[in-house]
C-alpha cells in the first residue's frame, strides 16, 4: 500500500497485563500494575498502538504471556486496525476491543486517520 512508505515510528518495549498475542495493530493501555492491556471505550490510551512482539525465552520453550515484551508505537504514523468506518481526518479513539473507531463523544483522542477505512481494515493513524 502506499502508505507504507510513511509509517515512522518511536516504539518502547512493555510487559503485558494479559495474552495480547492476537493484539498487533490494536489500541492498548496500561493497568494498575503498569502493563499492557486491551484499551476500551474509557481506558487512558497511554501508549496507543500495539506495534509488534518480541520474545525473550529461550529456544524450544513456549512463551508465557509475561515473557513477551511488547512493542508500542508512542509517536508519528502507525497502522491501526479499525473497528467502524473512518473518513479521512476522522478524530480516532478505542471501541470496547482494541480497535480503531470514530471519536463522536467527548473521550480520549488517540490520532487522526490518514486515509478512508471500512471495518476491518489496517490503515495509517497520526498519532495525537
Amino acid at each position: 500500500m502506499i502508505y507504507e512508505k510513511i509509517i515512522q515510528e518511536d516504539t518502547f518495549p512493555v510487559a503485558p497485563g494479559a495474552d495480547l498475542s492476537a493484539a498487533q495493530f490494536k489500541l492498548v493501555s496500561l493497568n494498575a500494575s503498569s502493563q499492557l492491556v486491551l484499551a476500551n471505550v474509557t481506558s487512558p490510551i497511554l501508549f496507543p498502538v500495539l506495534d509488534n512482539q518480541r520474545p525473550f525465552y529461550g529456544p524450544g520453550t513456549p512463551p508465557t504471556p509475561s515473557q513477551i515484551s511488547l512493542s508500542v508505537v508512542l509517536v508519528g504514523v502507525a497502522k491501526v486496525k479499525t473497528g467502524g468506518v473512518i473518513a479521512a481526518g476522522d478524530p480516532i479513539t478505542s471501541d470496547a476491543n482494541g480497535l480503531a473507531v470514530k471519536q463522536t463523544g467527548t473521550g480520549y483522542i488517540v490520532g487522526y486517520a490518514l486515509y478512508a477505512a471500512a471495518v476491518g481494515d489496517l490503515v495509517p493513524l497520526k498519532l495525537a
